[in-house]
């Protein structure tokens, strides 16, 4: 228990960025009442659609840059980064909520932190954690940015009318700029001080096996060696190695085709539940009350809420189930899902 506390630990800032990118997720894709806000009186359709998108515009163009370069910082610094971009955004939030060029600037320097922390929280993870202990982090991850969904679908239901009246007393950017600022102050903060880097980056980057072997030993919160842990740094030790002989460049070395397959069912994943699904969900669950122009509509809270609790019931036992019958539970297979498996079997078998 005193690995995975020191193991949490050092994910808690990534944790609350992540909420942070979750609360712009939602912004995007459960915000039914946006064209209530002052911003988007008298603005075009493609202005309409520009404000949508420029989040994922953001994370979209630091994700190609951060594969290019994530070995060159630590990651105490790319969390510390990701921590800064998002305060940037806060503050305009919170100071300019009613301003269309600021809300889609800095919706863009909010997704530069975003997907900077999503790409390196997630290597972070894969890197340091125990491997009883690896599924609960990640769940905790994913958990994190649907909890951020969830709250600004909260937020925009209780500062937002449908149709722009009067300007309420709490916009509903500056409630998200609100919580932004505040959390990403304090993982910035946490970053620094809490966060160990992971003894695989420093085995490949300096190869300093002494100060990766103290940093595993804190990771697994014990105050000496163990063979069980030098066994695990003998592994990563070999891991380096190989790294080194193999080409920097990811699509090579046959992963080729897999990186297509996995990019194709994440554009499907994307298109169909971010966005449509969850539009038609909440549509379909708008008609369950009777709303007007000052009557709150708890259909994007009810879902994102449910979507949440759901993922916080699949940290808790989502070490105890293999990991096809985690995947079986949560979600039923569809024909695009039994293709991928099969795909990726065979590409594991041939």
């Amino acid at each position: 228990m005193a690995g995975f506390l020191k193991q949490f630990s050092c994910i808690l800032c990534s944790m609350m960025l992540l909420f942070c990118g979750g609360m712009h997720i939602g912004w995007s894709i459960t915000h039914f009442n946006m064209s209530g806000n002052q911003w988007a009186v008298g603005i075009s359709v493609d202005e309409y659609r520009f404000a949508i998108l420029s989040f994922f515009t953001g994370c979209g163009f630091i994700l190609l840059i951060v594969a290019a370069t994530k070995t060159l910082l630590p990651t105490r610094v790319w969390i510390m980064l990701s921590a800064f971009f998002f305060m940037i955004n806060g503050v305009f939030f919170v100071a300019m909520p009613t301003y269309y060029a600021a809300t889609v600037a800095t919706r863009i320097v909010a997704g530069f932190g975003h997907g900077i922390c999503h790409a390196v929280s997630i290597i972070y993870v894969g890197e340091i954690a125990s491997r009883n202990y690896r599924g609960k982090l990640v769940a905790m991850l994913v958990s994190s940015i649907i909890g951020g969904i969830a709250l600004f679908t909260v937020l925009s239901m209780v500062t937002t009318n449908p149709i722009f009246i009067v300007e309420p007393n709490m916009h509903a950017n500056r409630a998200v700029g609100i919580v932004i600022l505040s959390l990403s102050t304090f993982a910035l903060l946490m970053a620094w001080f809490l966060v160990i880097e992971s003894p695989l980056y420093t085995l490949t980057t300096s190869g300093n096996e002494t100060l990766a072997r103290t940093n595993l030993i804190k990771l697994r919160g014990l105050s000496m060696e163990s063979p069980s842990v030098m066994d695990e740094f003998e592994d990563m030790k070999t891991l380096a190695s190989e790294s080194e002989s193999l080409s920097p460049f990811f699509l090579s070395q046959g992963n080729f085709p897999p990186f297509q397959l996995v990019l194709l069912v994440k554009l499907a994943n994307l298109l169909f539940f971010n966005y449509s699904m969850n539009t038609a969900k909440m549509s379909l669950m708008s008609l369950m009350f009777t709303l007007t122009l000052f009557t709150h509509n708890w259909a994007p809270p009810l879902l994102m809420l449910s979507k949440f609790a759901g993922s916080v019931f699949a940290i808790l036992i989502i070490d105890l189930l293999p990991g096809d019958g985690s995947c079986m539970a949560f979600r039923p297979p569809s024909p695009v899902r039994l293709c991928s498996r099969s795909v990726l079997y065979w590409q594991r078998t041939t």
